[in-house]
């Protein structure tokens, strides 16, 4: 709902989907949820069997009579659904991720990080045994924060980046950083000065201090990147950012919490000066 309201929503999910879990049995005031969420058709389509009633069995085992929910309920929704839960939970992820969630699964939090009192990240564990601060980023995904000034002595910052499709950063400058991306998949393309290149999957772009630059996610899904700077400093800015509201930001927000991190931004991003 979040998503479909334009906010960023990133779920992290510690299984991988679809996965076996007992069925369930739908109450009949859950339509009104399902029904917001836009799933309801999927469940008149689907093989699920129907609900009317229910009964209960007290202690001794004696069964009641059934209770049918037409009876006291004058709505489609006295008619609800057993649902297969593998089933019914992969229809309600595809459904989030239809409506924009970015989903990260294999993905088990530890623990959350606040700013006084609001949340702004969490630190998170993946499968494949990666570790890292996971915070909102700047560009349409989360950034994990891998190292950081305080873990490389200062001479090093890595984050992993993802970046949504057709965003971008504003042309801009590193005062004190060199800068490193490797794309760890998806497509972009970069300005670095009056250079265009473009940059697969596997590509590796260097950037040193002091030059123009950005770049933009051309394909179709969201790209992830290894982002890389030394000397370390940069993650502030990252950190910083993701105390901004949830939502489009304040561009001279943006421009003070660069400037902070000696980055200036030098010209807008590729999506709207390539519209021009």
């Amino acid at each position: 709902m979040l998503a479909s309201k334009g906010r960023r929503v990133v779920v992290l999910e510690r299984e991988k989907f679809p996965r076996y879990h007992i069925g369930e049995s739908l109450i009949p005031y859950t339509w009104f949820t399902l029904n917001r969420l836009g799933v309801v058709d999927w469940l008149r389509q689907s093989a699920c069997p129907r609900k009317y009633s229910v009964q209960f069995v007290s202690i001794t085992g004696k069964v009641s009579q059934p209770f049918y929910f037409f009876q006291t309920i004058k709505h489609e929704c006295a008619q609800t659904w057993q649902v297969w839960r593998g089933e019914f939970d992969q229809m309600l992820l595809d459904n989030a991720v239809g409506k924009g969630v970015e989903l990260r699964q294999h993905v088990s939090v530890r623990d959350v990080l606040m700013d006084g009192s609001r949340v702004v990240g969490v630190r998170a564990d993946t499968k494949d045994g990666r570790e890292g601060e996971e915070i909102r980023g700047p560009v349409g995904g989360p950034a994990l924060i891998k190292a950081r000034a305080e873990t490389t002595n200062g001479a090093f910052t890595a984050l992993v980046n993802a970046i949504a499709p057709r965003q971008g950063p504003p042309l801009h400058i590193h005062v004190r950083e060199d800068e490193m991306y490797y794309v760890l998949g998806g497509q972009l393309r970069f300005k670095i000065g009056d250079q265009m290149l473009d940059a697969e999957t596997g590509s590796f772009v260097f950037i040193p201090r002091g030059t123009e630059h950005c770049f933009q996610n051309v394909g179709g899904d969201a790209a992830q990147l290894l982002v890389m700077f030394a000397p370390a400093g940069m993650e502030r800015f990252f950190e910083e950012h993701a105390k901004l509201p949830a939502g489009p930001v304040d561009s001279a927000a943006y421009v003070s919490i660069a400037h902070a991190a000696w980055m200036e931004v030098v010209g807008p991003p590729l999506a709207e000066s390539e519209s021009k």
